[in-house]
């Protein structure tokens, strides 16, 4: 298989493996993260819905915006496996109100910890690995994945695009030999359902 083919099957994989690990990157996380302070710097924030408007002006509330946008990433990136999952309704209630320029600001922010995710799974036992590709797979079968996917995609399409691009770009630079075979069926399960979304092979953008 050469390096392009293998880059098409993976990229919607990690656009999935994304969503369902938002904030897992915790797991070599040298400090403790909250769900409830994420849920504080939310409710501080107090965001207007903004979901109607694509890049927003340089003025002061777009920068209070960020401001907070910040800090909650900040938080999200420390995040263990139990507070990623009791945050997740707080994180897509907030998702839903971001600009689309805003989400895209929020994934470059929170995508830095993908490197530090595939050093995580890279120092956990084969038998904790596959504990963590079966929850996947469980997400899968479940429609859980499938259904957040169509969500992101009808808000916004080219977010997914951004998302393959970073965790691509972290999947081949720090994932392991033996990681990458570890995931590669989950990878390919999760490609196959983003095509079905999109009706179409998903490209995940140049490498």
């Amino acid at each position: 298989m050469n390096r392009w083919s293998l880059i098409v099957k993976v990229a919607g994989g990690l656009v999935a493996l994304w969503i369902i690990v938002y904030g897992i990157k915790a797991l070599v996380a040298p400090h403790q993260a909250t769900p409830e302070r994420i849920e504080e710097l939310v409710a501080e924030a107090n965001l207007e819905d903004f979901s109607q408007y694509g890049d927003l002006p340089n003025d002061e509330v777009t920068r209070q915006r960020r401001e907070s946008l910040e800090k909650v990433a900040s938080v999200v990136n420390r995040l263990d496996l139990s507070g990623q999952e009791e945050a997740r309704d707080t994180l897509e209630g907030l998702w839903d109100k971001l600009s689309a320029s805003e989400r895209r600001q929020f994934v470059d922010l929170t995508m830095e910890s993908f490197t530090r995710f595939f050093e995580a799974l890279d120092a956990l036992t084969p038998e904790a690995r596959r504990d963590f590709v079966e929850r996947g797979f469980r997400e899968l079968e479940d429609g859980t994945t499938e259904r957040r996917l169509e969500k992101m995609m009808a808000k916004d399409p080219k977010i997914m695009e951004r998302i393959a691009q970073n965790g691509m770009k972290a999947y081949f630079e720090n994932a392991s030999a033996e990681t990458k075979m570890e995931m590669a069926p989950f990878l390919k399960a999760t490609n196959e359902v983003m095509q079905g979304i999109r009706g179409q092979p998903f490209q995940g953008g140049g490498m």
